[in-house]
């Protein structure tokens, strides 16, 4: 028998999607019945038209899943980061926690109350400009290109790295943005 098993799971299994800020379900390993009756795959005339994995079931992630709302399993990155020609740099999982922590930032450490709606779009404008130069300094670090100071009332660079680009995605770009996607989450936002 095989040391790793890929699953097509048809039924229900086929409803669930995938995006990477509401991973709400994961698959649980389907059990493998290890009878020692295995068929020989070589000499059995009946070797292929079963399988010893059985029981392959969705399970629920934190609070549970509410009725009407779908059901989205994890793809993994890879599967989204290699597929830009159709969709373009979405955001992968970890730009919508990071994106969250940004939001949450602002609106922990940001006295915007007694602000007009101008001075609170420019207060948002500044922090997200900030959150990106430091994501885009951090990646020049894991992978250095050139120098790049933070600076928050700096322009960001034409060049900036798709990985910057892909928190960028996940974020507003105003204030009133700002606060709907706090009040929901990067990923709820992220969907029509």
């Amino acid at each position: 028998e095989a040391t790793r098993v890929l699953s097509i799971v048809p039924g229900l299994g086929m409803l669930a999607n995938s995006h990477p800020g509401l991973v709400n379900m994961y698959i649980k390993p389907p059990h493998r019945e290890n009878s020692g009756d295995s068929l020989h795959r070589s000499t059995h005339p009946s070797a292929g038209s079963s399988s010893q994995y059985h029981n392959i079931r969705f399970v629920s992630k934190n609070n549970g899943i509410k009725a009407g709302e779908e059901l989205f399993v994890e793809y993994g990155n890879y599967w989204f980061s290699q597929r830009t020609d159709l969709f373009g740099l979405l955001p992968l999982s970890g730009d919508f926690v990071r994106a969250d922590e940004v939001l949450n930032d602002f609106f922990k450490n940001t006295k915007y109350t007694n602000k007009t709606a101008e001075e609170k779009d420019e207060l948002w404008k500044l922090h997200l400009q900030a959150a990106l130069l430091q994501r885009e300094q951090e990646v020049q670090e894991e992978e250095p290109k050139e120098e790049i100071e933070i600076d928050p009332v700096q322009e960001l660079p034409q060049n900036i790295s798709n990985t910057t680009i892909r928190l960028q995605n996940a974020l507003p770009f105003d204030f009133e943005g700002a606060v709907s996607y706090n009040e929901s989450g990067t990923g709820k936002a992220s969907v029509p």
